[in-house]
């Protein structure tokens, strides 16, 4: 899987870890700022108490000097104006204010400093300049409660200091025994009597820690330092959001195409790539649009360039991580690789992308992968639409699982049943999916249901579920319920099916006449068909009729010969050479051919020449008419010289024959490596026709869309041999089929013919070999034989043919 952009995997996380950072760092900023600008305004008032005198040697008696030591407390200590704390000194005054009025002193007994190893008494007041311990309270004292204000009015005479103090912010400042402090005042006394301290001039002694000062309420720069964070925090994602809103504006969306190219020779460029919704993608206000976003131009993008494996590598990982399988394997299937789709739509695991992904591998000639699947779904979840209902017993009988699809049927018509009346299908084909279960229940001897199914074929719809019975039964069990499937006129594929199931049987009952006349006249075209008619004898009576001539060869060729007419014979091996041509079997198809003519070689003599001949003509054949299909298939196996001979052999007899003409032009083509003679000649196939014409012009681009249209038809059979010779446009085509999404063989939505699938992916493969892409050819073969192995099994020709037709 490939690796998302970090903005898109971890968007979230970063833009978090970003406004988290923005918030930490100013809170950080905010309580370093505070801690230097406490530190320096500490220093400054400290400072303005001079330089200490920390040598006794240089005190001079009764001169001012500072003084640094440690504070000592030999009596009472006094308490701290703002929470009662006992200590050695406290101030209390207005904040910010710098005089001396209106401030308070308290200090405990005997207070000392220790100097150098000397002892000085500090005699007087004493004013806290910078305390150990400081708090500067938000609220005036009065507000702090009784206490505080008795400690100061016992520290304050003055009525009216004390009322204006109580009505003004203030600062308290305390000093505790230890502290290292400094002390300005005038020295007196000396070595002998004892060193004191006092104020100048009156004034109290001025003393200053000598460390910063801590706050005595440490709650509050914490608070305000996140309260900066959240701020900054807020600032950074609103940030984000504006940067989100700009990204977006400025991002332009790519013009995204009407219709996607079958082919895309230019991937367009990924939104993952783009850096605006990369940035979009960080912002907390339009991260989720901006994914969502992202996903659907991925779907755009690929969309316009089908199959492109960055892009489907890039929607798959971006779709499981917001969770969106299920939708993403619907976006590959219809623009991704079906293998991909498969892959996906497994490890999903839910009803609607296990349906997409069985439906992807049937699609992809795998019904065995699409079977495993389908079993994998709970029963009666999945698609709702009629037109795909039958896909789980179609993919289980393809598969070669009969008991599966019986069960997926019989669950079917449950569900059905359960429909409002306005949705629910006549109970006659309701009626026709249980016989479609019963008869392969039968096949597998489960008890009772050839019962089940014999009663249904005496019903309304006795011959549909009386053609299944027939195909359970022996000879003349069979002939006695196909005279009721005749009695119903059943229509096609019923009434075609009902004439092989009798012919299978019916070749050694005494007295039978043959219901197949002739059919060699309406068989006579299967081998050069065009498409529509590919598909009828691949995914019709086809492989049924290939069955019963190989039936007929085990026989004893005198009986055969008596019972059976030869035209009869020779039809039914030219309706299994059809078929078997269609499926990408040629070599099958040329033998057929070759029994057929044997058949006919040994039948009556013609008639008279018809009227109308050229002098010299012979009556015309019906082993003319073969040889003519013969050289065809000769020239699709790449074997000119048997083709020119099969022609050489039919042209004399067989004049009017449509496909005379543009057969030996073909021939004469490829002996000459040039196209130029097809372009004029006749040809009965109209899309042949122009398929050819547009290979002699070398126009790419139209024989690209004729190969491609319908998408659920095949490529005329002849185009193979002629596309070998083509100019220009060769490797336009191969394009397609080695890269086009969906491919050429893609068919629509609703239950599809497993023998048409096969007939177009022969075609193809016919068609690749042509161009000399091996590898192409190859993977178009490899499907056709795996979507044409049910119809090669007696057992599940019958059913697979209904089943499609339901």
């Amino acid at each position: 899987m490939t690796e998302l952009p970090a903005a898109v995997l971890h968007g979230t996380a970063m833009w978090i870890l970003l406004t988290a950072w923005s918030a930490a760092a100013a809170a950080v900023v905010a309580w370093t700022a505070r801690r230097r600008r406490v530190r320096h305004d500490a220093g400054r008032r400290r400072a303005r108490l001079g330089t200490p005198a920390d040598d006794p040697a240089g005190w001079c008696v009764d001169e001012p000097l500072a003084l640094a030591g440690r504070l000592e407390l030999g009596g009472a200590a006094c308490r701290d104006f703002e929470d009662g704390r006992p200590v050695a000194a406290a101030t209390a005054g207005p904040a910010r204010d710098r005089s001396a009025a209106d401030r308070v002193h308290a200090r405990g007994d005997e207070l000392a400093l220790a100097v150098a190893g000397r002892r000085v008494r500090l005699d007087g007041p004493l004013d806290v300049v910078v305390g150990s311990r400081e708090g500067r309270p938000l609220v005036p004292p009065r507000w702090l409660g009784p206490a505080a204000l008795d400690r100061l009015a016992a520290a304050t005479p003055d009525d009216e200091a004390l009322a204006r103090i109580a009505r003004r912010r203030l600062e308290f400042r305390s000093l505790a025994p230890g502290d290292a402090v400094r002390v300005r005042g005038v020295l007196r006394g000396g070595p002998e009597q004892g060193w004191r301290l006092v104020g100048e001039g009156g004034a109290p002694l001025r003393a200053a820690c000598e460390d910063a000062p801590r706050s005595s309420r440490p709650a509050r720069p914490l608070l305000a330092a996140a309260l900066w964070g959240l701020l900054a925090g807020a600032a950074a994602w609103w940030a984000l959001g504006v940067a989100g809103d700009v990204a977006l504006a400025a991002w332009e969306p790519p013009v995204h195409l009407a219709a996607a190219p079958r082919v895309c020779a230019t991937a367009p460029p990924s939104p993952l790539d783009s850096t605006a919704l990369q940035l979009a993608a960080l912002t907390p206000s339009r991260r989720e649009e901006t994914l969502d976003l992202l996903y659907e131009e991925l779907v755009r993008g690929l969309a316009d360039c089908p199959g492109d494996r960055r892009l489907m590598d890039q929607l798959e990982a971006l779709g499981g991580w917001l969770g969106r399988c299920r939708r993403t394997t619907d976006v590959l299937a219809r623009h991704g690789s079906p293998a991909r789709t498969v892959e996906l739509g497994a490890q999903c695991g839910d009803p609607e992308s296990l349906w997409t992904a069985a439906d992807a591998a049937l699609r992809d000639g795998d019904p065995a992968r699409a079977s495993a699947l389908f079993e994998r779904l709970p029963a009666g979840q999945g698609r709702r639409q009629d037109r795909a209902l039958l896909r789980p017993a179609q993919a289980h009988l393809a598969a070669g699982r009969p008991e599966l699809a019986a069960r997926a049927l019989h669950a079917l018509v449950e569900t059905l049943r359960r429909r409002p009346p306005s949705r629910r299908p006549p109970k006659a084909s309701l009626t026709r999916l249980r016989c479609l279960g019963w008869a392969l229940e039968a096949r597998r001897g489960v008890p009772g249901a050839q019962a089940e199914l014999e009663a249904a074929a005496r019903g309304p719809t006795a011959a549909f579920c009386g053609v299944l019975l027939a195909d359970l039964l022996p000879g003349p069990e069979r002939l006695e319920v196909l005279e009721d499937v005749w009695s119903a006129s059943p229509e096609q594929p019923l009434l075609r099916l009902a004439e092989l199931l009798e012919l299978e049987v019916a070749h050694g009952q005494a007295g039978y006449g043959a219901r197949e006349v002739d059919p060699f006249e309406r068989r006579l075209d299967d081998v050069l068909s065009d498409a529509a008619t590919a598909v009828g004898v691949a995914s019709g009576a086809g492989a049924l009729a290939r069955h019963v001539a190989d039936a007929w060869d085990t026989l004893d060729t005198a009986e055969v010969q008596r019972l059976v007419q030869p035209v009869t014979r020779a039809g039914l091996q030219l309706e299994a050479a059809g078929f078997a041509a269609a499926v990408g079997e040629l070599d099958e198809a040329r033998r057929r051919l070759v029994a057929a003519l044997a058949d006919l070689d040994a039948g009556p003599e013609p008639g008279p020449v018809p009227e109308g001949l050229p002098p010299g003509s012979r009556s015309p054949r019906r082993a003319d008419a073969v040889r003519v299909r013969l050289a065809a298939v000769e020239l699709q196996l790449g074997e000119d010289r048997r083709a020119g001979v099969e022609l050489a052999r039919a042209e004399g007899a067989w004049p009017t024959d449509r496909w005379l003409a543009p057969l030996r032009a073909l021939l004469d083509a490829r002996a000459a490596g040039r196209l130029v003679a097809l372009e004029g000649i006749p040809v009965p196939d109209p899309t042949l026709a122009e398929a050819w014409r547009l290979a002699v012009r070398g126009d790419a681009a139209g024989l690209a869309e004729l190969v491609d249209r319908p998408r659920s038809g095949v490529p005329p059979p002849l185009l193979a041999p002629a596309a070998a010779w083509m100019g220009d446009g060769r490797a336009t085509l191969l394009e397609l089929l080695r890269d086009a999404v969906p491919s050429p063989c893609a068919v629509q939505a609703g239950t599809w013919s497993v023998g048409r699938a096969a007939a177009c992916h022969a075609a193809c493969g016919r068609l690749a070999r042509a161009l000399g892409d091996a590898v192409t050819a190859l993977r178009y073969e490899g499907v056709a034989e795996r979507l044409r192995a049910p119809l090669l099994d007696r057992a599940r020709i019958v059913p697979l043919v209904l089943l499609e037709s339901w």
